[in-house]
């Protein structure tokens, strides 16, 4: 692990408040925002398996959040984001009680553009961006698009029967190297460039050429993959060495139990996540290799998350055909998904760590002289007032004509100059049936409409030692902060707490509509899978 002493400590320190009050050019801003990409899913966050030297390079070469959280859903991460504010507060996915960052951005100077997955209210052009290509749906495929493509505000459908005719990732990074190309030579204005990319989110649908690459490499199981992330987590410094891996959970199937088809079955739907997110990679790396070629990579602020932790149901809507077509739909499954989580419980739009924790890789390369591992517990709300930090830009108390309600998160800035910086607001969490606070290094939260839980994340990260009743002064003071943040918020305390509407995990369909508890793995009911020759365990 790299270390750094006082002196550097203090010269990164000047470096970096200089940069903001003294320099005379603003850096530029690129904020990479994956969907349902696991905490453990690149290879700098321990992914033995799974390529990502793009990233892998720029982490090396930056900061890594060991702590950094998100909403633990798609829409709610996004609005946080954007907002600087907690996703009630905000107005939900109207935004009606926001000003964004882009905006502030904008009304600064900043050239705005976004691509990617929008999944909020009316168009991004509506909310601070000068450009925008995407989709503002949710999700979709991959390869055969959706009505919610957008070119601006202009209607988009030029899209693909195959990978090789378009790829959503491809197209966002198309498009968003475009838009630097056009604001080259615009008086030399700073630019702020947003890619909310839909991958790794399903339906998992990839390059053929990607998929063959993996297939194969997963044959070992879940528990044995986990067991290896884990230990090279260690390796890393993103653990210590003193972490519990929980134990593989009732809600799970045993890799051991699988037979022949059903494992050949998984390390499929695994290669083909595996698949997405090196194109995500390889992505990431055009628009870095872009940015060196044009002389911005030096002053661009770089920041790469993810919206929520993987995904835990397992929901097939159209198994039929091949990934690298259009109209096919796999999800990962439950336990993939807690193997991307790992070392942590649960997943995504649970509050637990294994549906907030993401990787969070910050990089500036003439604003930073070293990188580092980084224990400060940071959350998707600070993402704002960091951007309006950097670059020098003073949050206004109005905009037009209306008061701005105050940004509850806090700038990473401090911390990317030193390490023992401690947050000073406690973290919200709160999505559906599942909810929590954290403040300092305690937590308490709660699962599903459970009971409260009380953890000591300094020394129990993974979650498995619940404090509760042996600290009720503790827990009784983080309900009490719950409560008021949940009222803050919007939430009538009486009716807080809303179904979530999903089965439980490990339920497995092909229906999105019918999910039953008990329903047949599809593998076993669906010839044309077994017929399949990318199913061959000889491929």
């Amino acid at each position: 692990m790299k270390t750094f002493g006082l002196i550097t400590i203090m010269l990164l320190s000047l470096l970096l408040t200089g940069c903001v009050s003294e320099r005379t050019e603003k850096p530029n801003f690129v904020i990479i925002m994956v969907d349902d990409m696991g905490y453990a899913d690149i290879g700098c966050y321990g992914a033995v398996e799974i390529e990502s030297p793009q990233i892998d390079q720029i982490a090396e070469e930056g900061i890594m959040m060991r702590h950094f959280y998100n909403t633990a859903k798609c829409h709610s991460s996004r609005v946080s984001l954007l907002s600087g504010l907690w996703c009630n507060q905000a107005g939900n996915s109207s935004l009606k009680n926001a000003l964004t960052f882009p905006q502030v951005l904008q009304q600064a100077g900043y050239n705005t553009g976004m691509t990617g997955k929008w999944h909020l209210a009316k168009n991004p052009l509506d909310w601070g961006f000068d450009k925008y290509f995407g989709h503002l749906s949710g999700s979709t495929d991959y390869v055969g698009g959706d009505n919610t493509f957008r070119d601006g505000r202009e209607i988009y459908n030029e899209f693909g029967n195959t990978t090789e005719e378009f790829y959503t990732t491809d197209a966002m990074t198309d498009y968003a190297i475009k838009y630097i190309k056009d604001w080259e030579g615009e008086d030399d204005k700073p630019f702020m460039l947003y890619i909310a990319y839909n991958a790794p989110h399903s339906p998992l649908q990839a390059p053929k050429e990607l998929i063959e690459k993996y297939r194969g490499r997963f044959m070992d199981g879940w528990e044995a993959n986990q067991n290896k992330r884990f230990q090279r987590q260690k390796h890393l410094g993103v653990i210590g060495e003193d972490v519990v891996l929980p134990v593989w959970p009732e809600h799970r199937r045993k890799w051991d139990e699988l037979s022949e088809l059903d494992k050949s079955w998984e390390d499929y739907r695994r290669a083909i996540y595996a698949a997405m997110v090196e194109s995500l990679d390889m992505n990431i790396g055009r628009l870095k290799d872009e940015l060196v070629a044009r002389g911005e990579w030096e002053n661009t602020v770089f920041l790469f998350f993810s919206d929520n932790g993987s995904d835990g149901r397992d929901i097939n809507r159209n198994p039929y055909g091949n990934p690298w077509e259009a109209k096919y739909h796999v999800q990962v499954g439950t336990e993939w998904a807690g193997v991307g989580n790992t070392p942590f419980r649960w997943y995504k739009q649970n509050s637990h760590e294994g549906g907030i924790a993401s990787p969070m890789v910050f990089s500036w390369p003439k604003g930073l002289k070293t990188s580092d591992w980084n224990n400060f517990r940071g959350h998707i709300v600070d993402v704002y007032p960091t951007l309006l930090e950097l670059g020098g830009i003073e949050y206004p108390q109005e905009y037009n004509g209306h008061i701005t309600i105050p940004l509850v998160g806090e700038s990473l800035a401090p911390v990317f100059m030193n390490k023992n910086h401690q947050r000073t607001k406690p973290i919200y969490l709160k999505y559906a049936e599942n909810k929590g606070v954290i403040d300092g290094n305690m937590k308490l939260v709660s699962a599903r409409k459970g009971p409260w839980e009380l953890y000591d994340l300094d020394k129990d990260p993974t979650e498995l030692n619940d404090l509760s009743a042996d600290l009720p002064e503790t827990t009784e003071q983080l309900k009490e902060q719950f409560v008021k943040l949940l009222l803050e918020n919007g939430y009538n305390e009486d009716k807080a707490i809303v179904n979530d509407f999903i089965a439980p995990w490990g339920t497995r369909s092909y229906d999105n509509n019918n999910l039953k508890e008990g329903d047949p793995n599809p593998a076993e009911t669906h010839p044309v899978w077994k017929q399949s020759p990318a199913l061959s365990l000889e491929n």
